[in-house]
């Protein structure tokens, strides 16, 4: 076999595996979909214990009477000047808020991303779930040395923070496996494309 039958005939097994791309699109497509579901109904989920978080925010701005009357207050903050306790207070509560606000933002981004299939969008949320679950393991480290070394109990900051915890925990691993299934798709798919592009390179030059 000469070398023009040759090319010939590696272009013809070339074009003949191209022509399981569509295929193969299709059952990246079927999948894609039927776990985006599952993911946007998480998401959906997560947004909506994010705008409970973010009204808790909002009361304990208006009622900070309520703060002064937890055990925290009373071992920790009690001696702290007024006008101190006040800055440190609205810090908190902004940096609070703030931090679940972008968490429906970046929520709204990883759907989106599903949609695009850039896995590169995920990055974002995941940052901020880490930051999230930091955040409920410091509250619960807080509770639990207060209850430990004082006669006050924090029973229901701990209770809650582990609810919390695995709440997002959960959220946290489902993220991490769509985001590995995204990137696994994308790969995927620049690896058709590269070989559709090989073969068109192949019948250009086998033309010429």
């Amino acid at each position: 076999m000469d070398r023009s039958k040759e090319g010939a005939f590696f272009v013809f097994l070339d074009t003949l595996s191209l022509l399981s791309a569509p295929t193969a699109f299709l059952h990246i497509e079927r999948a894609k979909n039927c776990w985006a579901f599952q993911f946007s109904v998480a998401c959906i989920v997560c947004t909506l214990v994010d705008i409970v978080q973010i009204l808790l925010g909002i009361v304990a701005y208006f009622y900070p009477i309520w703060f002064r009357r937890t055990p925290f207050y009373r071992q920790i903050l009690q001696k702290t000047e007024r006008h101190s306790f006040h800055l440190y207070y609205n810090i908190f509560l902004l940096v609070w808020t703030f931090l679940f606000f972008s968490h429906i933002l970046f929520t709204g981004v990883s759907i989106l991303s599903v949609q695009l299939r850039r896995p590169f969008l995920f990055v974002p949320q995941l940052v901020i779930l880490l930051l999230i679950i930091l955040s409920f393991l410091g509250i619960l480290s807080v509770s639990t040395t207060i209850s430990v070394v004082s006669d006050d109990t924090m029973l229901a900051p701990c209770i809650l923070s582990i609810l919390f915890l695995f709440f997002y925990g959960l959220f946290l691993a489902i993220t991490v496996a769509c985001f590995q299934y995204l990137w696994t798709e994308y790969a995927e798919i620049q690896r058709i494309l590269a070989k559709s592009k090989t073969v068109h390179f192949k019948e250009k030059t086998r033309k010429k």
